[in-house]
C-alpha cells in the first residue's frame, strides 16, 4: 500500500464517521424538539449504525495508519 493509497483510505473512513455523526446530532436535536418515539427509534438506530461503523472499521484504521507511517518512512 502506497502512501497515498493510505491517506485516501482514512479519508474514506473519515468522511463516513463524519456524516454518521452527523446524521446522529440531528437527529438528537430532532428528538430534543418533539421528544417523539419515532423520533427515539431513528435517533437511537443512527448511534448504533455510527456505532457499528466505528467498531467494523477500527482494525481498518490501525493497519491503515501504520501502513501510512511505514510508507512514509521509506
Amino acid at each position: 500500500m502506497t502512501l497515498d493509497e493510505a491517506l485516501a483510505e482514512l479519508t474514506k473512513i473519515s468522511e463516513t464517521d463524519k456524516a454518521l455523526t452527523a446524521e446522529v446530532n440531528r437527529l438528537d436535536s430532532k428528538y430534543r424538539e418533539t421528544d417523539a418515539a419515532e423520533d427515539w427509534v431513528a435517533r437511537s438506530r443512527a448511534r448504533i449504525e455510527r456505532d457499528s461503523h466505528r467498531r467494523r472499521n477500527f482494525s481498518r484504521l490501525l493497519d491503515t495508519a501504520i501502513w501510512a507511517v511505514a510508507a512514509s518512512s521509506a
